[in-house]
């Protein structure tokens, strides 16, 4: 890893604040009245301008766009799992029930683990 590649893993700021800083980021409204005059944003920019805009607050705080967004699905699959987890739940009168059958038997939530 090069000595910037360093640099900029350190000046990383967390995801989350990554995310809070890009809804403050705005398009231009489409359409201004500016006097009598109805000015059409999309005749003089286009929406590279707003992406632009978003890939340099990135770099000011030290993410580039491909980590991001490597980041962003890494958060995603680990929500994902999260949400699975927290859900798998089996009916209690089930268990009961087994539990009479079976008066040894252990049961252990199943989930999802990441290493």
């Amino acid at each position: 890893m090069s000595q910037q590649d360093t640099f900029n893993k350190l000046k990383q700021i967390p995801i989350d604040e990554m995310i809070e800083k890009f809804s403050q980021v705005k398009r231009l409204q489409p359409v201004y009245q500016i006097g009598n005059l109805n000015v059409d944003t999309r005749d003089y920019y286009s929406d590279m301008r707003f992406h632009l805009e978003r890939i340099t607050v990135l770099e000011e705080h030290g993410w580039d766009y491909k980590d991001f967004l490597l980041a962003l699905e890494k958060r995603a699959i680990l929500t994902i799992i999260k949400d699975f987890n927290d859900s798998m739940e089996f009916p209690q009168d089930l268990l009961d029930r087994a539990k009479r059958f079976f008066p040894n038997a252990k049961f252990t939530k199943a989930n999802i683990e990441l290493e």
